[in-house]
């Protein structure tokens, strides 16, 4: 990169594996304020990385029930031993657009998978949205619509 900038200007960006986290960043960052471990359950948004992070959460075992979006096995690797324990131990709904599940899940729910099989927008870690189109037609439903159906609209009360 720094032989790259005598002649431009270049930019270094890891790649992540975790797939549309950039984007899910970005809508939690427009709608709260803050990037990520929010907090909506006194109907506001509050924000502490310590305490209502996923791993955090999932450690002290507060949780009864757990949603998993499309994820990866590298990506609950990342979790501590505590974290898997609760994990393993309470309710878990994935929703996979694998072949095959990802966790040990009590439901599983089989998605489009996105840009392939369903559209939607993409964010690039620069922060720049990207349209996919689904190029392949399938009964799965996209997992937008699956959490529509999971989580009720807060209008609808």
């Amino acid at each position: 990169v720094r032989a790259l900038n005598l002649k431009t200007r270049f930019v270094s960006l890891s790649i992540r594996s975790d797939g549309n986290a950039q984007g899910a960043e970005n809508v939690i960052a427009w709608s709260s304020g803050y990037p990520t471990a929010v907090n909506y359950a006194r109907s506001m948004p509050r924000f502490n990385g310590n305490e209502f992070s996923a791993e955090q959460i999932l450690r002290r075992g507060e949780c009864d029930v757990v949603l998993l979006g499309p994820t990866s096995e590298a990506e609950l690797g990342r979790l501590s031993k505590e974290a898997n324990a609760t994990l393993s131990r309470v309710a878990t709904i994935e929703l996979t657009s694998s072949k095959r599940l990802v966790s040990n899940a009590k439901v599983s729910i089989h998605v489009a998978a996105p840009g392939i099989d369903a559209s939607g927008d993409f964010c690039r870690l620069d922060d720049v949205a990207l349209p996919l189109t689904g190029l392949i037609s399938t009964e799965r439903p996209a997992a937008e619509e699956v959490l529509r159906q999971l989580i009720p609209s807060p209008a609808a009360d």
